[in-house]
Order: C-alpha cells, then sequence, then structure tokens
C-alpha cells in the first residue's frame, strides 16, 4: 500500500501533460484552507520542484518561497474562517445530520471563496502579464471552485485536479466518475459498503441533494464571484473544471471501498507518509525510554482540543490509571504541572517519526485520512475518536480491517477509554 510506484504514476502522467518536463511552468491553485490537505498537496509540489519545474503557488498557507517554488499567500483566509465558524451552529459538520452537514459544508466552501476573490494574492496572480505562460494548472478541486478562473486567465493550460479528500462526490464534475449510491457510501455518511435497502435509498438521497446543492446554489455562488473576480465575459466555472485531463486523488483500494474510476482519475494515496520532519530530541528520548510502551494522541489540524476540554479531561484521568504506559500528547495548551510524569505534552508535533518508532504501540486519532493513511503505513493500531465530515467512515473502514476500534465521542467515559486502550494493546502484541 502507497508504494513508491504513486511516485513514479505522478511523474509519467504529469510529464505526458505538460508541454517541458526538464523546466515547465506548473501553477498550483491551492484554496483549501486545511493544514492537512496543504501538507499532502505539498508533497507533489515538492516532488515536482525536485525535478526542475518552476511553481508559482497560490495558497491561503503562509510559506517561505524556495528554489522552484514562489509562494502568493492569499491573506487572512485562515481567520476569517475561524470567525464565522466558531459557533456551535456553524461549526457542527458532524454526522448527526448529513443534509445539514452537506449544507454546512458547502457554506464552509462559498464563505471560503468569497474572502479568496478580496486577497491581495488573487489579485496579484491576476495582474501577472496577459502573455504570460503557464504549461499546466494544479487545482485542489475539494474548494474553492472560483479559482478555476485562472485556467481561462491564461489561456487553459492542462488543467490537473487533485484531492487529499479522497474522493468528493462532486468529482462527476471533472471526469465522468459514474456515481453509485446503492453500494458507494456517500463521504458524509456512517454507511459501509454492506448496505440494506433503507441505507441505500438514504445513501442515494444524501448524493441527490449534494448534487443539487451543488450545482444549483454553491456553483451559481461560485459563478458570481468568478465573473466579478475575472470579468463579466469570463465561462463559467462547470465549463472549466470539465476540462480538467488528470484527476489525482488520496484513495487506495486495499482500504477504501471499491468504485468504479474512468482511466484519467488516478489513486495515489498516502504521498505523504515519506514527508521530512524536523527530529525533536525530546520527543525520540521519551519514546525510546518508552520500553513498555508508547500511545500517541493527536487530534489532527482540523480539531481544536482547547474546544473539547470535557473529551481532553476524560483522556488525561484514563491516562492517570494507565501508568504503565507513556503517552505523547498533541494538545494546544500546555500545563505542564498537571501532567504525570509518564505524559509528554508538544503543541505539535512529528507524526510520522513518532507512529514509525517501534515502540509506539497505539495511536488516539480523530480519524483523519492523513493519520489513518500514516498510521496504516507504520503499521500501528488505532483507537479513534471521530468528529466530522469523513473521520467516522475511515474509522469504521479501520474497524471492518481489523486494526482499530473506534469511540463516539459524545459517549465517552473514562472507564470505556481504559478498558479499550488495554484491549486494543494486548490483543496485538
Amino acid at each position: 500500500m502507497f508504494s513508491d510506484v504513486f511516485w513514479l504514476m505522478i511523474a509519467i502522467f504529469v510529464t505526458l501533460t505538460i508541454n517541458n518536463a526538464n523546466s515547465a511552468n506548473i501553477l498550483c491553485l491551492m484554496g483549501t484552507p486545511s493544514s492537512s490537505h496543504h501538507i499532502w498537496n505539498k508533497s507533489i509540489m515538492r516532488a515536482l520542484a525536485d525535478r526542475g519545474n518552476n511553481l508559482t503557488i497560490l495558497t491561503v498557507e503562509i510559506e517561505r518561497s524556495t528554489k522552484n517554488m514562489h509562494f502568493i499567500h492569499m491573506e487572512n483566509v485562515y481567520d476569517a474562517i475561524y470567525e464565522q465558524f466558531t459557533s456551535d451552529e456553524n461549526n457542527d459538520l458532524t454526522n448527526k445530520h448529513a443534509y445539514k452537514t452537506i449544507t454546512l459544508l458547502y457554506r464552509l466552501y462559498s464563505f471560503a471563496g468569497r474572502q479568496i476573490v478580496e486577497t491581495a494574492g488573487a489579485k496579484q496572480l491576476l495582474d501577472y502579464p496577459i502573455d504570460f505562460q503557464f504549461d499546466a494548472i494544479i487545482h485542489d478541486f475539494t474548494q474553492s471552485p472560483v479559482l478555476l478562473g485562472f485556467v481561462h486567465r491564461f489561456g487553459y493550460p492542462p488543467l490537473i485536479s487533485v484531492s487529499p479528500y479522497g474522493i468528493p462526490p462532486y468529482t462527476y464534475a471533472l471526469a465522468q466518475v459514474p456515481m453509485f449510491p446503492s453500494y458507494t457510501p456517500h463521504a458524509i455518511g456512517t454507511f459501509t459498503n454492506q448496505m440494506g435497502f433503507y441505507e441505500r435509498i438514504r445513501n442515494w438521497s444524501y448524493y441527490f441533494y449534494d448534487w443539487v446543492y451543488r450545482r444549483f446554489v454553491h456553483m451559481a455562488n461560485e459563478n458570481r464571484k468568478a465573473k466579478k473576480l475575472f470579468g463579466a465575459l469570463s465561462p463559467s466555472l462547470e465549463s472549466i473544471e470539465s476540462m480538467t485531463e488528470l484527476v489525482l486523488v488520496n484513495i487506495d483500494f486495499s482500504f477504501d471501498y471499491p468504485q468504479v474510476l474512468p482511466p484519467n482519475v488516478i489513486p495515489v494515496a498516502g504521498l505523504q507518509v515519506n514527508r521530512t520532519e524536523k527530529p525533536d530530541q525530546s520527543v525520540d528520548l521519551f519514546l525510546k525510554k518508552s520500553t513498555r510502551g508508547a500511545i500517541y494522541f493527536s487530534l489532527g489540524s482540523a480539531v481544536q482540543t482547547s474546544s473539547n476540554g470535557a473529551l481532553i479531561r476524560t483522556f488525561l484521568e484514563a491516562v492517570r490509571q494507565l501508568k504503565e504506559f507513556n503517552f505523547i500528547l498533541q494538545l494546544e495548551v500546555q500545563e505542564r504541572s498537571s501532567f504525570p510524569p509518564n505524559v509528554l505534552v508538544r503543541e505539535w508535533l512529528p507524526q510520522n517519526r513518532i507512529l514509525a518508532h517501534p515502540n509506539t504501540k497505539l495511536f488516539i486519532t480523530h480519524g483523519g485520512r492523513l493519520s489513518v493513511q500514516e498510521a496504516i503505513w507504520h503499521g500501528v493500531c488505532m483507537l479513534g475518536v471521530p468528529f466530522r465530515l469523513d473521520h467516522q467512515q475511515n474509522m469504521v473502514k479501520v474497524t471492518q480491517h481489523g486494526i482499530g476500534e473506534y469511540l463516539d465521542v459524545r459517549n465517552i467515559t473514562t472507564e470505556l477509554l481504559v478498558d479499550t486502550i488495554r484491549t486494543i494493546i494486548e490483543s496485538n502484541r
């Protein structure tokens, strides 16, 4: 799974797509405000830059330009989203109500698009000379279709669409991916690929609602933004996204559910697992000393531990009862005096290095796609506490494959945590 053959596939397909593989000018449109998306996308961009291509990267992330990688920052998008979507009403992207979740998700996408078109970064790219040549454009199509106006702006170079978010339901708009709701669960739902009749009807209704909302509400809003940024004569975004020549998606059928894909949709799962991370001597030493086993806890970049105080308190009480293990915790707030000596706390941790260490016995995770893939790659069992979007479906797959368990984040108790952690570790010794 996730072998280096995928790097070869990327190199081959991108080489065939762009005009000059040795020193191509490539525009990367990265408007999805997500650190995990940036990590995955950067793996592709770094590989292209290392092969001598020149990349211009329009992104919401703050990055320092390096050789062959010129970053244009779209400022304040994260801050605006956090300010707008911190209320319980706007931040409830759980799987409790699928239709509400789909609606809120598109509202988030639309809000992010409104911020993007007003940024100095977007306008800076728009001010490039009218005859500036790009040999290819790479677009993270998970969000921000408004950025596709740059395909028209720069004379329609080949369009390559990528998604760290598996295969979004709207991939059909890019590559004629057929939808089979009878056996392909919607990412927002909690169904498996073994659905009964009633579940298939519900799953079909999720796809249908998603299709209607995106086509008649979301894309209409995005087209209005595109007209504002690129001019009244700019073509529809639907016509541009349908020009996609290659789609790279973060899935692997050894883990994900089977799905019919056309030849230009290529699964390239786990591109981020071999990324380089800076060593942390204190973490490395702590792991080396954890001869009885270390347990790693992280809710990723999309879930704020400071907003989930009850869960963290429950987890810390479980830690105090599990004195035989060492714990490495990724938490936003550090109050070192309140943690026992078998606990190491950091605001950010080198996840790949920790999961690769032989003393790491368990990964307690929110169930994000990248985290699950990295645990699988390194052979570490998982205990999931899924929060929203595809987290629960990812953990359902983990359970189906026998490589972990998951708990309902709304009903976790200290006793349940302690028993589940011990059961998983003992069963995998």
